[in-house]
């Protein structure tokens, strides 16, 4: 497992493994940092910068990556990322940053965004989020609930 700190680019990766980008505020994130598999590219998020800046990145400098899992604090239709949070009234100011996280993949294989959530797509504020970010993304969006363990299931990574 590559556990890093986002720094910026020096060369870009030709690595086809998935990133998972963690919020530190997530319960437990450390444990889920390293249950991911050893080939996963993880990225722990500095909580007092732009969560999304951080992710756009990391997908840059690993320009292969297909698949995408973040897990981050939610609320109803709105992601805390870093200092950021994503939600519909914000998608105007990142939207050039998510169309570029899949762009060098987007004609050559399918794309994948997970979201680890309890209550992200809960309501229209939820569902009109995870249908602008695959609008923007191009890819295609599974939002995994936690159990009621309180525990995600993180195994497909």
């Amino acid at each position: 497992m590559n556990m890093q700190a986002f720094l910026p680019p020096l060369a870009q990766t030709s690595t086809t493994a998935p990133l998972v980008a963690i919020d530190p505020r997530v319960d437990r994130y450390r444990e889920w940092a390293y249950s991911t598999l050893d080939e996963a590219i993880v990225l722990i998020l500095e909580p007092h910068q732009d969560g999304v800046e951080q992710i756009t990145r990391a997908m840059q400098h690993h320009r292969q990556v297909t698949h995408l899992h973040i897990m981050a604090p939610t609320a109803p239709g709105c992601l805390y990322l870093g200092d950021t949070q994503l939600s519909r009234k914000t998608l105007e100011v990142y939207d050039l940053y998510l169309m570029s996280w899949f762009l060098s993949q987007s004609f050559n294989s399918d794309c994948y965004l997970t979201l680890y959530s309890s209550n992200l797509a809960i309501g229209t504020v939820g569902t009109d989020l995870i249908q602008s970010l695959h609008k923007l993304t191009g890819a295609t969006i599974t939002v995994s609930p936690r159990s009621l363990d309180n525990t995600w299931n993180i195994t497909e990574i």
